[in-house]
């Protein structure tokens, strides 16, 4: 859900250059020569698709804030898929004229035929692909000049950049990225630590938060923290340790195979399920721990042991030390502290959410003016009402080339743990 809300009106970009290059190919030049159709139009349309995508930008801003860029959005899409409905008949025409130029046997001519109207149906004849192309060119032109009174602006390039990925989680965890959290750890491990006087058989410890407050990135601080201590003492607190990541899919057989289990991100409030996950811990040894990361209320009460730690968001202050961080990999900042008066100002946009501070330092990393910082910090998607990772992430999205919102689209519509076969997977690599 949260990578289609992301494309939103941002596809169009992707669209747009799909259309440009097809256009400008072969197969559609060499049909409007054969056919003798103008391909002065033709031309026009290349050029008026490029022109209209130059005020994508500015409008997939301003559209959140604007219904009447909505609209225009809404009527260029329209139009784009208009025009790529009009490529695909011509591709349809073109396929179907060179089968009836070459000879074949009768058998294999009955094989094409039929797989050629298996397809979409072409719905003109050549008649009316030159008025259809003059339509569709008409309708574009007609929004190109709506840019004025819309104040819609063209966009300089952008420098691609790749959206960094984290699902599924692992115990591993870069300490030099991680601010404000020493309290919270150490909370933690004092509950983890084993106490003779109080020692139950096993104890549930949540960590309870919104998303992207930091909740994952706490357990891994604590699973680290925990293997340093047996190394550094030679002994070991647990004799056995897992980190398993659930989400929304609760296997129970899965994470069941050992004693210190780190449940990473469970959404399951179902209390039979974890009498059946927690059932094989009742005959270990005493002092068997299961850390639970969640954003439920409700997960955390389910078997919980220990009051919920719930944990907070940092101060903008530190939301900054991440920020910079990310966005100058762990680099030297004294030379930009041009920077550091809108960096500043973009941290408190995150309002304490890390996820979001390490997104944007991600998407400033190969920014250095001054223009650049602004631009984020004054972007008009810091207005949608998503909330701030969300925003975060979609700023990062938008800043993307096309052919990359083209393949986040395409992965998009694959629903979290899809089991990519080796053709999917080589499709997505290819993009």
């Amino acid at each position: 859900m949260m990578a289609l809300a992301l494309i939103g009106e941002s596809l169009l970009s992707a669209i747009i250059e799909v259309l440009v290059d097809r256009i400008a190919s072969s197969e559609v030049k060499d049909f409007f020569k054969r056919q003798k159709l103008d391909d002065g139009q033709l031309r026009k349309l290349k050029s008026t698709v490029r022109a209209v995508g130059k005020l994508l930008n500015d409008a997939e801003e301003k559209h959140i804030t604007d219904p009447a860029v909505k609209g225009w959005l809404d009527d260029l899409k329209d139009a784009l898929y208009q025009a790529d409905d009009f490529l695909d008949e011509i591709a349809y025409k073109a396929l179907q004229l060179k089968f009836e130029a070459e000879p074949q046997s009768e058998t294999f001519s009955d094989q094409v035929r039929s797989f050629l109207t298996s397809l979409v149906p072409c719905k003109k004849g050549m008649g009316e692909m030159q008025p259809e192309l003059e339509k569709i060119l008409q309708i574009l032109q007609d929004l190109l000049q709506q840019k004025d009174s819309l104040h819609l602006t063209e966009s300089v390039g952008r420098i691609p950049l790749l959206p960094s990925q984290k699902i599924p989680t692992t115990a591993l965890v870069d300490e030099s990225h991680v601010f404000g959290r020493e309290d919270d750890r150490e909370n933690i491990m004092a509950l983890l630590l084993p106490d003779d006087a109080e020692e139950r058989q096993l104890d549930v410890v949540p960590i309870v938060g919104m998303g992207g407050v930091g909740k994952t990135t706490l357990a891994q601080l604590v699973y680290r923290e925990i293997e340093l201590l047996e190394d550094r003492n030679g002994t070991k607190l647990f004799d056995l340790k897992a980190w398993v990541y659930v989400s929304e899919e609760f296997n129970i057989l899965k994470v069941t195979r050992d004693i210190l289990k780190q449940v990473d991100d469970v959404w399951s409030e179902d209390q039979a399920a974890w009498d059946f996950l927690l059932k094989p811990f009742m005959s270990v040894r005493k002092g068997s721990k299961i850390l639970v990361t969640t954003r439920s209320e409700n997960v955390a009460s389910v078997k919980s042991t220990f009051p919920s730690h719930r944990l907070q968001s940092l101060s903008n202050d530190e939301c900054w030390l991440v920020l910079k961080k990310v966005a100058f990999d762990g680099g030297n900042f004294s030379a930009y502290t041009g920077l550091e008066e809108f960096g500043t100002e973009i941290a408190k946009k995150c309002s304490g959410l890390p996820l979001a501070a390490k997104t944007l330092g991600g998407l400033l990393r190969s920014k250095r003016k001054g223009e650049e910082w602004r631009n984020i910090l004054e972007s008009n998607l810091w207005n949608s009402p998503n909330d701030k990772v969300l925003s975060a992430l979609q700023l990062s999205y938008h800043c993307l080339p096309s052919y990359l919102k083209q393949c986040f689209s395409y992965c998009a519509i694959f629903p979290e743990g899809y089991e990519f076969n080796k053709n999917v997977r080589n499709n997505v690599q290819d993009c």
